[in-house]
């Protein structure tokens, strides 16, 4: 062999490698094109169709706190968000819990606290009407969620300062009807509402202290315990997941979302190069894995409803599709944080219980697999559950 001959052969042998993995990347190109589910578009569609549809027949009342009034509570929910989005955000800013802010959060509560009596009354209207029915748009503004936060906490301050200045009988009354509010707002179909209900619900049993609870009369005690029983009632015990992903892809099947933001075509390669097949994939995938966890039963035994939501989350995380693993909810750390505040309101129900004389009842401890431990000694009792986020009450009978 001369030595042209065995350079054209090394030549041969050096090309052959990438003639190989370009044939196998063709192949892979032609397969994913022949391949590619183009009519998942169209099965999603009927997903949100018919997911809509379910949510709309529901018959979605409650008890109205007063007579009963006319119309929607959701139309006063949104006048409620549209009052707070007009306030200065001076006053929408405070109680952000920074030391540095205190002295402005003063300032801003003294020049602007007049401003909080037109919210109470929306709120009062919407807890006059009983339907609570409300349509499942594209999936949460995160501004509107921002203005629940703000108008959870400055609502939560107005009624510590009635409570404070002796105005119990308000504080009582703000307190229903913003206890009626977040029960409204639990049985959204968004996830995001739901936990911004439930940290609303937080700041609600964080403001009414043992020493806030004693100051109320016999009377006073009766008419919050009765609400806030109401409200346990009403409270979900799992999230609206189904609902909540219906939403989600209707916002971004818009053929105006820009998908590519998410993912370029190259991470598609499996759906034709289609970011927009490859969301439609991961749609199906996510319904099939949620369908999959069963019902949460109420007073579920959180071992047992633990493992079966870290069931569902380690298979999003293990999927293929990176919008799974995007989309797919942090459901654990989402169901514990609405078993930790309804463990709250159970604590508090129990201490308006203790006070009043009556014989404990016996709760369940939504944290665990076991009732809520009262332990009693002389005139005294704490309340605690077994998650330690959730502070135990200690309280004393006069």
């Amino acid at each position: 062999m001369d030595e042209t001959t065995a350079v054209a052969g090394h030549g041969r042998r050096r090309w052959l490698p990438i003639a190989l993995v370009a044939f196998v990347l063709l192949a892979l190109l032609a397969a994913s094109l022949v391949f590619a589910d183009r009519e998942a578009p169209e099965r999603v569609a009927r997903f949100v169709a018919a997911a809509k549809a379910e949510w709309l027949a529901w018959t979605a009342v409650r008890p109205a706190r007063g007579g009963g009034g006319a119309g929607s509570a959701w139309q006063q929910h949104e006048r409620s968000l549209r009052i707070v989005a007009a306030w200065p955000q001076a006053l929408r800013d405070i109680d952000t819990m920074s030391e540095l802010g205190a002295a402005e959060d003063a300032i801003a509560w003294r020049d602007h606290r007049g401003l909080v009596p037109p919210l109470f009354a929306a709120l009062r209207e919407a807890a006059d009407c009983p339907d609570v029915r409300r349509p499942m748009e594209t999936n949460a503004d995160p501004e509107a969620a921002l203005t629940l936060a703000d108008l959870g906490r400055v609502a939560c301050r107005e009624l510590a300062a009635r409570v404070d200045q002796g105005a119990l009988g308000d504080a009582v009354d703000g307190s229903l009807d913003l206890a009626t509010f977040v029960g409204d707002l639990a049985g959204h179909w968004s996830t995001l509402v739901q936990l911004q209900a439930l940290v609303m619900l937080g700041g609600l049993c964080e403001l009414w202290t043992p020493g806030r609870v004693a100051r109320l009369s016999a009377e006073g005690r009766d008419r919050l315990a009765a609400g806030l029983a109401e409200l346990d009632r009403r409270l979900p015990w799992e999230l609206p997941l189904q609902y909540d992903l219906a939403a989600t892809a209707e916002s971004l099947m818009d053929p105006e979302a820009p998908l590519e933001q998410f993912g370029g075509r190259l991470e598609s390669w499996r759906h034709g190069f289609s970011p927009r097949l490859m969301l439609c994939a991961a749609i199906e995938e996510l319904r099939t894995l949620y369908a999959s966890l069963p019902g949460a039963a109420p007073n579920e035994p959180w071992s047992q409803r633990g493992t079966q939501l870290r069931r569902i989350e380690a298979a999003a995380r293990a999927s293929a599709n990176q919008w799974v693993r995007r989309l797919g909810c942090n459901v654990v750390d989402c169901e514990r944080v609405m078993r930790r505040e309804r463990a709250g309101l159970r604590l508090l129900c129990l201490d308006l219980a203790w006070r009043s004389g009556r014989e404990l009842p016996e709760l369940v401890d939504p944290t665990a697999d076991g009732p809520i431990v009262a332990e009693v000694d002389a005139g005294q009792v704490t309340l605690r559950v077994a998650d330690p986020e959730v502070p135990a009450r200690v309280v004393e009978r006069h």
